[in-house]
């Protein structure tokens, strides 16, 4: 790169101006309860952000519109929520709004809402993706929204403490837990003598759920710092319980088709005072809360009991609801207890475990050493599921937080639990759903070789017409990894990690990215390398909110392990097919025509964008020998082809490991191929050389001219095949042009046209060159008002600090930047800063302010467009 000024940019800075107008013009839902509007827009209160996600949408409520359609809200009990006619727009954290039919649904029972009328709690059921169940609430401390669906979980929260104006859409991937996470500890000599065996073995059993709806009076106390955390008074400190167990209740009514409702004097156990409370604030607490409660609520009146604290972290008796002795043993305390990491990682963890639930990871590397339950350790590592130890198992994370669904066997367990007349089922309410469970089964049993991709494929319906999701689970158990962070496959143990609930019924081991990379698997997923049985589970879920309902089917495949792998082996380099000629096509048998595989026939089909679709199929019923001559049939033209040799009648296969081109020449036997891996160049760096050859002898001399585009030099220019040589590979050289514009990594292209030996002007195909940039790409990262209240307002003089960072492949040097606006009643005062050299991946702020005065003219809210004119 050149050490000289180079290169010039522009780019618009959005600022809005003061908030002193109603008449704001940006992004409204369709029924006007929610509007976009930027950060910078909201003024911070004195009390610190609880919660902040790595990226989310920054919004305002109109909370009187917002009542309005609330006051229209059918009960659930008149209407379920498929079939209410309210519907309510809500804001997704990728920029969309979504519809929902809602109802409301109490989880307080009659008198406890009497007491607080102003907590109030509702359901839905997505309209334009129907996989999407809501659950929200209305207390005094504003709205608070969870989204369940198959495209991921958002929720919306408000967006700092005291604040019921102003929310943020966040993606659940995007939360941040504050604080260290603490470990979940499970007893289990709290379960009833009388207990059936599936209880105390973890023995996996078939059960449907759905159908009917089982209410749990639930009793909830919170120690005083706790209700302290949450603003101090008994309120407020229920309306934090509300919160958490309404999203807590949106997952099991999801999954095991369970509601939680919160007694009517439950206003008695939220304590407002840590130093006279009847707890240390501890895991010790357990039998403290199970006398508390009982004394406080009585224990005819509830069904199941937990504590919500600060210190402690998680701990609950296995299957004790219902039991008198012991149905109030759960606890659960974060030093901030609110949000998901906290309903989810915790509550939804340790309420899993009073309903029946062990522990689902396989590891026992961090956390994990010692929690370890054998009988129901399916997960690789951590586990990423409800009952799982995601986050806090070392190098055995699979994820850094749980997914807010339950593993198959912790469906199992639960599921029975509740359903068993001697424990679960000996208490709370069964209510009618209208619901009825999906059906759902699998393409049977297959005999598979080690070492090879695999899919499986379920096929589901529902008697409802609700839309289906699924999720394959592999359902080994085994040791766990000697090595933390690494599989291994010891012959039993899980290989394959869980991944979220879809709307495809197929799923593909390993994941189809890392067969593309040539990997073959990742650090949670591992292609059997033994001779073994792989048992896998898919659970359909057909996501009706108050009441999913769920069935599963069972997968098994016998695992040989033959030597080696069936593996595609040709075409596995980019090399360039003539759609005009026939092409082979091998790959490596490995013993599948015997060993038990017996498979005597493959199909083989073709991808045109890279090995994500396979939509043209060159052949079936091909002998499996190793070996194939196959016709294109005109194919599109490509450099994204690949080619897919599977087996017929059985699920395994394999892919080319490389893209290669397809041309539209009709050149004939004088298409060229290429040798050699992926051509690469660096600007200014090392370059690269690829070899040619021609595929069949031309009847006479064949001149090749080699033509780089403007990114590219090549050496030679011209090649010559003759009657003699034409399948020697000759070597053709590659550099990138150190130029002065970032554009990132990106791809050169080199053209082949032959004349003579039957050719005339003949375009043999292109080379493509991944080239590595070199240039820095400097982006805004953050603007500032530095003096005033922060807002830009008119009439007055602001000071703004621009941050700029570089997101490209070099260091930006010796760094100047002139501001300029052409928005009229702004005038840039002081338009000229400099920045101290950024280095790849840093940011840096202008060394000094640049200045910006605004006219009597300028209308509130109104975009400011500045442009910033930097030089390197």
């Amino acid at each position: 790169m050149y050490p000289v000024l180079r290169h010039w940019f522009s780019f618009a800075v959005l600022l809005f101006a003061a908030a002193c107008c109603s008449d704001a013009t940006a992004s409204r839902s369709p029924d006007s309860v929610w509007n976009d509007i930027p950060e910078t827009a909201i003024a911070r209160s004195a009390q610190d952000r609880q919660i902040v996600p790595l990226h989310y949408r920054t919004l305002e409520l109109d909370r009187e519109q917002l009542a309005d359609v609330l006051a229209q809200a059918p009960l659930e009990s008149v209407v379920p929520a498929s079939r209410s006619l309210v519907r309510l727009s809500l804001p997704l954290a990728d920029g969309r709004f979504g519809e929902f039919q809602i109802v409301e649904s109490p989880i307080m029972q009659p008198g406890l809402a009497a007491k607080f009328p102003e907590i109030r709690t509702y359901l839905g059921q997505g309209i334009d993706d129907r996989t999407a169940t809501l659950r929200f609430d209305v207390t005094p401390t504003g709205f608070h929204g969870q989204i369940i669906s198959w495209e991921g979980t958002t929720f919306i929260d408000p967006f700092q403490p005291g604040d019921t104006q102003h929310y943020i859409s966040y993606r659940k991937r995007d939360a941040q837990e504050v604080g260290q996470r603490l470990v979940c500890e499970v007893t289990g000599q709290e379960l009833p003598k009388d207990a059936p065996n599936f209880q105390r073995k973890g023995v996996a059993v078939d059960v449907s759920s759905g159908t009917n709806l089982r209410t749990y009076r639930l009793a909830v106390a919170a120690t005083g710092e706790y209700t302290a955390f949450h603003g101090g008074t008994v309120a407020l400190g229920l309306a934090a319980i509300v919160t958490t167990i309404n999203r807590v209740t949106g997952i099991y009514e999801r999954e095991v088709a369970v509601r939680l409702v919160l007694v009517a004097n439950n206003n008695l156990l939220v304590y407002t005072n840590a130093a006279t409370d009847p707890y240390a604030n501890t895991s010790g607490d357990l039998t403290a809360n199970q006398n508390n409660i009982t004394t406080v609520i009585g224990t005819a009146n509830f069904d199941i009991g937990h504590l919500v604290g600060t210190g402690g972290g998680g701990v609950a008796g296995l299957g004790v609801v219902c039991n008198a002795g012991n149905k109030a043993r759960g606890l659960t305390g974060s030093g901030s207890p609110v949000g998901d990491p906290f309903d989810v990682d915790y509550v939804a963890h340790e309420m899993g475990h009073q309903f029946s639930g062990n522990h689902t990871f396989n590891s026992n590397a961090g956390a994990c050493n010692g929690n370890r339950n054998a009988s129901t350790a399916y997960e690789v590592g951590s586990g990423i599921t409800i009952q799982g130890y995601a986050g806090i198992c070392g190098a055995d994370d699979v994820q850094p937080n749980s997914s807010d669904y339950f593993h198959r066997v912790s469906l199992d367990e639960i599921l029975a639990f509740t359903t068993n007349a001697l424990s679960g089922a000996s208490c709370g309410t069964q209510t009618g759903t209208g619901n009825s469970p999906p059906t759902v089964s699998t393409n049977a049993g297959h005999t598979i070789p080690a070492r090879t991709p695999f899919a499986l494929t379920a096929f589901g319906s529902d008697p409802n017409g609700d839309t289906l999701t699924y999720l394959w689970e592999q359902f080994n158990l085994g040791a766990s990894n000697p090595t933390p962070g690494v599989l291994v496959d010891n012959g039993s143990s899980p290989i394959f990690r869980n991944y979220n609930p879809t709307t495809s019924p197929t799923r593909t081991f390993p994941a189809l990215a890392s067969i593309l990379s040539g990997a073959n698997g990742s650090t949670w997923e591992l292609l059997p390398t033994t001779t073994r049985t792989l048992n896998f589970r898919v659970t359909a879920r057909d996501n009706r909110a108050g009441g999913g309902g769920t069935n599963e089917s069972l997968a098994t495949l016998s695992v040989v392990n033959t030597g080696t792998a069936f593996a595609v082996t040709a075409p596995n380099t980019p090399v360039i097919w003539d759609d005009a000629l026939p092409q082979t096509v091998t790959w490596n048998v490995a013993g599948t025509t015997a060993n038990g595989i017996n498979t005597q026939t493959v199909r083989i089909s073709m991808s045109l964008d890279g090995g994500s679709t396979f939509p043209l199929t060159l052949a079936t019923n091909v002998p499996n020998n190793g070996s194939s001559t196959v016709t294109l049939s005109g194919a599109t033209p490509t450099t994204q082809a690949r080619i897919k040799v599977e087996a017929e009648n059985n699920v395994y296969f394999d892919i080319s490991n490389v893209n290669f081109t397809i041309t539209g020449s009709g050149a004939g036997a004088g298409v060229f191929v290429q040798s050699g891996g992926t051509t690469t160049a660096t600007e200014g760096g090392a370059g690269d050389s690829y070899t040619l050859a021609l595929s069949a002898a031309p009847s006479a001399n064949v001149t090749v001219t080699v033509t780089p585009d403007a990114q590219l030099t090549t050496s030679p220019p011209t090649l010559t095949f003759t009657t003699v040589n034409w399948a020697t590979p000759q070597t053709v050289t590659v550099n990138a042009v150190d130029d002065a514009q970032f554009e990132g990594n990106h791809i050169g292209t080199i053209t082949h046209v032959a004349n003579g030996g039957g050719f005339s002007n003949a375009n043999l195909g292109n080379i493509s060159v991944t080239i590595s940039d070199n240039d820095p790409n400097l982006g805004l990262f953050g603007s500032q008002i530095v003096s005033g209240n922060s807002i830009i307002e008119p009439n007055e003089c602001n000071l703004i600090n621009l941050t700029l960072t570089n997101t490209g492949s070099g260091t930006a040097n010796a760094v100047s930047a002139v501001l300029s606006t052409t928005t009229p009643n702004v005038t840039v005062t002081q338009p000229n800063s400099t920045f101290v050299a950024i280095p790849v991946g840093h940011s840096n702020t202008s060394q000094t302010p640049f200045q910006i005065s605004t006219g009597a003219g300028l209308v509130c809210l109104s975009n400011i467009n500045l442009t910033l004119t930097v030089s390197y």
